[in-house]
């Protein structure tokens, strides 16, 4: 026979299940803390879990390119990086961001999207800035253009096209290094 104990001083009397079985006690244990059923309670423990990981990933992400943007920063030139392959990745972060932002996803499964999308527009505008010495305004009015013409496409495309950005956006991921790779193989780096 199962028994039902209050287990205190939580806020809430947390019960624990007393029985034969051991199996799903984290879930029966969370279920008594939220007030819910086992089944419940464990969707809710994993969605959790699952926003907090997208959240962690998206601060790591936050970190792939900082150092190449400080190196920039402090060397005040983008030599040896290819303009092309940023623009590539640029274009492609928001090719699959525009994407997720536009189905209503949490923003916890696609925060990394944003912060490497980010990224790479200050490295394209850095590169820009620095080795074509492009007026910083112009690269502001280009981001700021950029920036409203994935704003308009999250908000008015349609679907049909949104769905072969997404399809595009790995491509154009994964194609992005080859001009990086031609400039190494022409500067012998």
């Amino acid at each position: 026979m199962l028994q039902l104990v209050s287990v205190l001083p939580l806020p809430r009397p947390l019960l624990l299940l007393r029985g034969g079985s051991t199996s799903g006690g984290a879930a029966l244990l969370a279920a008594a803390a939220l007030g819910t059923t086992p089944t419940a309670a464990a969707g809710t423990l994993a969605a959790l879990a699952a926003k907090m990981l997208g959240y962690v990933i998206t601060l790591g992400s936050l970190l792939l390119y900082s150092p190449m943007i400080l190196q920039i920063l402090r060397t005040r030139s983008g030599a040896g990086l290819s303009a092309t392959s940023w623009a590539m990745s640029a274009a492609g972060f928001a090719g699959a961001l525009a994407y997720q932002a536009s189905r209503g996803y949490p923003i916890s499964t696609y925060g990394e999207l944003i912060a490497l999308t980010a990224q790479s527009i200050a490295i394209i505008n850095l590169i820009l800035c620095f080795d074509c010495h492009l007026h910083p305004s112009k690269l502001a009015a280009g981001t700021i253009a950029f920036l409203a013409l994935l704003y308009t496409i999250v908000t008015k495309a349609p679907k049909a096209l949104l769905t072969l950005m997404q399809a595009v956006a790995g491509s154009m991921l994964a194609l992005a290094i080859i001009p990086q790779l031609a400039l190494n193989f022409r500067s012998r780096t």
